[in-house]
């Protein structure tokens, strides 16, 4: 999902409206994106920022979400199982 194109597209009226939200809440798997960073000037830094002070996000939503888009992947199970032990470690690094 990429919530700050959505909403500047005017999918969903405001970032606090969209349903990016309720959707996790409801184990939907998600993918965090930033859609064309040259028409929504944000990072994907930005928009975990927008997520986190919009709906309380952290880190294990982060990481949930970014094991979900690499469940997703079109690539080798052996890439898929080193690139989430990579997330996992890197996770279990950062400040809560």
């Amino acid at each position: 999902m990429c919530p700050s194109s959505n909403v500047q597209t005017r999918a969903f009226r405001s970032y606090g409206e969209h349903p990016i939200d309720s959707l996790r809440r409801a184990a939907v798997s998600l993918g965090i994106n930033t859609d064309a960073r040259t028409i929504t000037n944000i990072s994907l830094s930005q928009e975990y920022r927008k997520l986190k002070d919009h709906f309380g996000w952290d880190n294990r939503e982060f990481l949930a979400c970014n094991l979900e888009a690499l469940r997703a992947a079109f690539v080798e199970d052996s890439l898929k199982n080193s690139l989430s032990h990579k997330l996992d470690e890197a996770y279990s690094q950062i400040e809560k």
